[in-house]
């Protein structure tokens, strides 16, 4: 089996195995809610642990198929695909390659092995991008080609990857001491204020950048089942995100199945009160800021700082409870 990346306009080659997505296809291993059901033997909560598991019997699995066919880059599509090439040779890498791909897809804190293979595979993302029209099926031949080097490769001191670590290791620690951060906690919510430095944006393929809050470090402390209320205090008021919990975009079946609330009366109720000139959106229009932001305060296409409290926003959302 050989990797290919698809575009939206591209014609699926025959015998394809549409891997990690919803392109629509004979034979689909995904994790995705809008992909095809994928069968009950193999499903897990990334596409990486589904083709880890048909990696076990590859012959029933993963044979009579020409490609692995993805349509996005991503470290758990990476993942899941060179092991659909390579069952063999990676399947011994089960537990740390299912720890890269949960640090990739869900923001979590797995392991630190785990995290550092994550953090390798966005350098790789970040530099192939550079290169010009056609990275994406270069990159995943490549890392495809070379996934037991790269394996090898990323436990290696790095500069890039070594800051980074440090950067969430000490954002949890000073989560857990409460040191620059007031949090608030109800069954179904978790609410962190601090005061702006760098500033916090998503952590999607992030290899080394100053951020406030990297999401990694929340995991350590927020439950899987809790929504997250994230509030910056600027000089001009708070800027707010509140992120449905980051696996709950998946079809998941060791983390909670979250079914996200319809905030429109939400974001009505705070426009009202609104003494700012920013606009309360949320999802689809959201999850521009953010993969599973749901409400957050812009002005034009920028995130914004509203005039309203922590307290009455935290109330606002108890709707949720």
């Amino acid at each position: 089996m050989r990797p290919r990346f698809v575009q939206a306009q591209d014609i699926i080659p025959a015998n394809s195995l549409i891997i990690d997505c919803g392109v629509a296809g004979a034979v689909t291993y995904s994790h995705w809610k809008d992909a095809p059901v994928t069968p009950d033997e193999l499903v897990a909560d990334t596409s990486t642990e589904i083709l880890l598991n048909a990696a076990r019997d590859p012959a029933r699995w993963l044979s009579g198929f020409d490609f692995a066919v993805n349509d996005h880059v991503d470290a758990d599509g990476l993942l899941a695909v060179a092991v659909a090439c390579r069952p063999q040779e990676l399947l011994p890498h089960r537990e740390l390659l299912i720890a890269a791909a949960e640090s990739g897809d869900f923001s979590e804190w797995t392991t630190e092995a785990g995290f550092r293979l994550m953090l390798l595979l966005h350098q790789l993302m970040r530099d192939a991008a550079l290169s010009g029209d056609g990275w994406e099926q270069r990159l995943y031949d490549l890392v495809t080609a070379t996934m037991p080097s790269i394996i090898a490769y990323a436990n290696k001191p790095d500069v890039e990857r070594d800051a980074q670590i440090a950067r969430v290791i000490a954002v949890q620690q000073a989560l857990i001491t409460k040191t620059g951060f007031t949090l608030h906690q109800s069954t179904d919510l978790f609410g962190v204020e601090w005061h702006a430095v760098h500033g916090h944006t998503d952590s999607f393929r992030v290899v080394n950048r100053a951020d406030d809050l990297p999401e990694w470090a929340l995991s350590r402390i927020a439950t899987a089942q809790q929504y997250q209320l994230l509030a910056m205090h600027t000089s001009k008021g708070i800027i707010f995100q509140f992120d449905a919990p980051r696996h709950s975009w998946a079809r998941t079946v060791k983390r909670p199945t979250m079914v996200w609330p319809d905030l429109t009366a939400v974001a009505e109720r705070l426009q009202q009160q609104e003494k700012s000139p920013c606009r309360w959106i949320t999802e689809p229009a959201s999850r521009q800021y953010g993969y599973v932001c749901l409400l957050t305060c812009v002005s034009d296409t920028k995130l914004a700082p509203s005039s309203l409290s922590f307290d009455r926003v935290w109330q606002a959302l108890s709707v949720i409870h």
